[in-house]
């Protein structure tokens, strides 16, 4: 059984995060992320009743689609990210991981978003 102490850690953790992903500051963000970080963006399509992944990097992959984002053209309305941990488990006596945690970001100008995304990533606490 995780501790109360251990579970408001991990909290802690997801919700800097999502302030670091809101600030774009996204140095801080990696350095939040243990090597052992894996980022996905999954979603089911009812249409042909599969699961579809949208994004799966590591650390080392964000860090390179951070580095890579002023090349690109993409919208640049600030997003609000709104996460929720679902579940945390102890894995060994020494370290704590978050299994899974589901952010959806909207644009806070915009009408109620048509399409969420959601993150699922798997963390290590030190």
């Amino acid at each position: 059984m995780i501790k109360s102490e251990q579970r408001q850690a991990i909290e802690e953790l997801v919700y800097r995060s999502c302030l670091a992903l809101d600030s774009r500051d996204f140095k801080a963000f990696l350095d939040l992320c243990d090597e052992a970080f894996r980022y996905t963006i999954t979603t089911h399509s009812a249409e042909i009743k599969r699961d579809m992944v949208w994004l799966d990097h590591d650390k080392k992959g964000m860090e390179t689609l951070f580095t890579n984002l002023p090349k690109h053209n993409s919208d640049h309305s600030p997003l609000t990210r709104h996460a929720t941990v679902y579940t945390v488990d102890l894995a060994g006596s020494e370290q704590t991981w978050c299994r899974r945690c589901r952010c959806f970001a909207r644009n806070s100008t915009a009408a109620p978003p048509s399409c969420s995304r959601s993150g699922g990533f798997t963390t290590p606490s030190n």
